[in-house]
């Protein structure tokens, strides 16, 4: 397909002195680089020039000085942003420690970067009561979430992002694409997590749940939409006939009728997980939306497409599972590669 839209398939396998530490949040993640900072009471630090925009967060109360000498304050949960090649300083006013944490964006300054399309299942606009914006610009959105004990949040669609629990924590995940986790971190650790849709978080503490939230609004990530893929050695012909008859049947309902919107360049994105049953059948509560960064319309054409296509033919002689699991995702005026992306 050209700009309109794509569509790919997969069968899923079953002075005082200031210490810096530094926080390993994926091995080779190309978005961010993350320090974190404390400062002792009354104490100072100079940062180090960064060479793109970064974002520093209170975990605990700081101070920071630009070039120009002016002075702002933060208490945990602030947050201030950071021009890259500037120059800062962070001091400590207080009685106590303080700790920040400093976020560089390492490709900000990149060009070609799809922006993630709109959301109908944005958290913040659904879920207003636990989701707030401390701070936000063209690169990235910064949200905090505040939980009292045994409360959980609402369905909702997130970014790529950094989680950052300003103190410690014990909460279960409940992930539109994997099992329910229950997750424990201390405050000021960090995790990263690529773009998805998650189900609930629920804490499970005793004690308030205050998390900040760092989501990136580019590069917007999404698997390559082009018209083959590879499969794993030693998959049997037979095997990958039928699953190109699926994605096939898929594609032809899915490009029938596209909505208006979409031919004048309305983008989105949608990834279904469905699962066929050995007789080519698809159960009504088999179908799960992975990501959802579109407009209703765009995800009721996802959905239909799918039911349309159903039912599928019948698994070979030489594929005895009961059932396969499949993986599709509708590109909505959107390039064939993500830039920016693994």
């Amino acid at each position: 397909m050209g700009a309109l839209g794509a569509c790919a398939l997969a069968l899923e396998p079953d002075g005082p002195k200031a210490e810096a530490t530094s926080d390993s949040i994926e091995p080779d993640n190309k978005h961010v680089q993350l320090v974190r900072y404390a400062v002792a009471a009354h104490g100072e630090i100079r940062l180090p020039n960064a060479a793109h925009e970064s974002l520093l967060m209170g975990i605990r109360q700081f101070r920071r000085i630009s070039e120009d000498r002016t002075e702002e304050n933060f208490r945990a949960g602030g947050a201030v942003w950071d021009r890259g090649g500037a120059a800062y300083t962070v001091r400590n006013t207080g009685d106590f420690p303080g700790e920040f944490v400093d976020v560089e964006l390492k490709d900000s300054y990149a060009s070609g970067q799809q922006y993630a399309p709109g959301s109908e299942r944005d958290a913040v606009a659904l879920d207003a009561q636990h989701f707030r914006v401390i701070l936000e610009n063209e690169h990235v959105r910064l949200v905090r979430l505040l939980l009292a004990p045994r409360q959980g949040t609402m369905d909702g669609q997130f970014r790529m992002r950094l989680e950052i629990p300003l103190q410690a924590m014990r909460v279960e995940i409940s992930d539109a694409d994997g099992p329910t986790q229950e997750i424990v971190a201390e405050a000021g650790s960090a995790a990263w997590h690529e773009s998805g849709r998650l189900r609930s978080i629920v804490n499970l503490d005793e004690q308030d749940l205050d998390m900040l939230i760092l989501e990136l609004k580019h590069p917007f990530c999404y698997p390559a939409l082009n018209e083959g893929w590879d499969f794993p050695p030693g998959t049997d012909p037979a095997t990958e006939h039928y699953v190109r008859n699926v994605r096939e049947a898929v594609g032809k309902s899915w490009r029938k009728h596209m909505p208006r919107e979409v031919r004048e360049g309305q983008k989105g994105l949608v990834t279904l997980r469905f699962k066929v049953q050995n007789d080519g059948t698809l159960l009504e509560d088999d179908t799960t939306v992975v990501q959802e960064f579109a407009n209703e319309t765009l995800l009721e054409k996802s959905l239909s497409a799918l039911r349309e296509a159903a039912p599928f033919p019948a698994f070979p002689p030489s594929f005895s599972k009961p059932d396969a699991t499949f993986r599709f995702t509708f590109s909505y005026s959107l390039p064939p590669n993500s830039a920016g992306c693994p």
